[in-house]
């Protein structure tokens, strides 16, 4: 059994990528298109979670001789913080899907500035705890590998954002959890933030 090479004056080929497979709430993503052959690639793209379809869009990229390669934007804005799946699919029926994140907007750097003004109020305990927090999710963000989706961490930032809003209300966040919650400190060592 053998097999030939595609015939590219009567094949057409394609395949895409996306810009990043994670965004931040509110940001679009870039989908690229690559194709070769002949004709023009009619691509249907959804973006789903689970079986449910939330986008739906069609997208249209020529083919040539050489290859050819073409940069779509895709709008994420109403997206909301979480897992999805791009799915793209030709006539033919031949699709590829690629996993997708949603980062909730957070700005650490605010919310430690937010942090230091309600330090006065808050106990030495439920400071250090906030504090570690967000240096959790510093270090999450900057191991973050570039085709990760980041779903976990998506769910670790929506609940520092809640608490923060919980802070916002004059309450103190980590005295109002229930079960077992991880709490830090500082030591007296080092000064560092231990859990």
């Amino acid at each position: 059994m053998s097999f030939a090479a595609p015939d590219l004056d009567t094949a057409l080929t394609w395949s895409v990528s996306l810009d990043a497979h994670r965004v931040s709430e509110g940001k679009p993503t870039v989908l690229h298109v690559a194709t070769q052959g002949t004709g023009e690639a009619a691509l249907s793209v959804t973006i789903h979670q689970g079986r449910q379809t939330l986008k739906r869009s069609t997208v249209a990229a020529k083919a040539g001789a050489e290859l050819a390669t073409v940069a779509i934007p895709l709008d994420m804005g109403s997206l909301a913080p979480g897992g999805y799946e791009v799915d793209v699919r030709d006539a033919a029926g031949i699709s590829q899907h690629m996993p997708f994140g949603v980062l909730p907007a957070l700005d650490l750097e605010a919310l430690r500035g937010e942090l230091d003004a309600a330090a006065e109020h808050l106990p030495p305990g439920s400071l250090s705890t906030l504090e570690f927090r967000i240096q959790e999710l510093e270090k999450g963000m900057a191991r973050l590998r570039p085709h990760a989706v980041g779903v976990s961490l998506a769910l670790d930032m929506a609940a520092l954002e809640s608490d923060f809003e919980t802070l916002r209300k004059g309450d103190d966040p980590v005295s109002k959890h229930e079960g077992v919650v991880r709490r830090s400190f500082r030591s007296r060592i080092d000064s560092t933030l231990q859990p």
